[in-house]
């Protein structure tokens, strides 16, 4: 488990929130939504500093949601 949480994502980040919930509910996880969002939150801030800002939108968003996806489903076991 996370030991700083996250609180929501603000500015441009928060259209990930968005993928964050579409995954924990692809995953059936709506009994621990709040520890997955959390992790999701976690790895969106690790991949903003890791995905280059300087290719398409729509490539930095694919990126993004795959990290996502691969975070929580770690989290997972």
């Amino acid at each position: 488990m996370i030991e700083t949480p996250f609180g929501p994502l603000r500015g441009p980040l928060r259209v990930y929130e968005g993928y964050i919930r579409e995954i924990i509910g692809e995953y059936g996880l709506d009994g621990k939504v709040e520890e997955f969002q959390q992790v999701g939150r976690e790895a969106v801030y690790r991949a903003v500093e890791v995905i280059d800002s300087d290719i398409q939108p729509a490539q930095r968003n694919v990126k993004m949601y795959r990290h996502i996806r691969s975070s929580i489903r770690s989290a997972i076991g």
